[in-house]
């Protein structure tokens, strides 16, 4: 047996809903948000941010921004924001693998951090 894991979201993805907004709502990109659409931004930015600190890490940088800007959020944030959820769905069939190693390979570990 290989004993290797795959991991793969697209179930959770899939669940992802972009934030609708009308034709008219998304020209005004200027505007602030309501509080409706900040709610449903909240959730959209924390489904998005478990994904992408989980598998999807090419979008961490973008959701992490957007999730900065809740407090002062407007349209373009939402129109970004589901950007980025259209961008996140063509990767929900990509899988990671955690390789299985043998027993008496010596391993090493690797890692970086930013300043913080």
């Amino acid at each position: 047996m290989e004993y290797s894991i795959d991991l793969k979201q697209s179930n959770f993805i899939n669940d992802i809903e972009k934030i609708y907004l009308s034709r008219d709502r998304s020209r005004q990109t200027g505007q602030p948000v309501t509080e409706t659409e900040k709610t449903k931004l909240r959730g959209a930015l924390g489904s998005l941010a478990w994904v992408c600190g989980q598998t999807c890490f090419p979008y961490a940088v973008d959701t992490n921004f957007l999730v900065t800007t809740i407090p002062v959020a407007t349209v373009e944030g939402i129109l970004h924001a589901n950007k980025v959820i259209r961008e996140v769905k063509k990767l929900k069939d990509v899988a990671y693998r955690i390789h299985n190693f043998p027993e008496h390979e010596e391993l090493e570990l690797f890692c970086w951090a930013d300043a913080a």
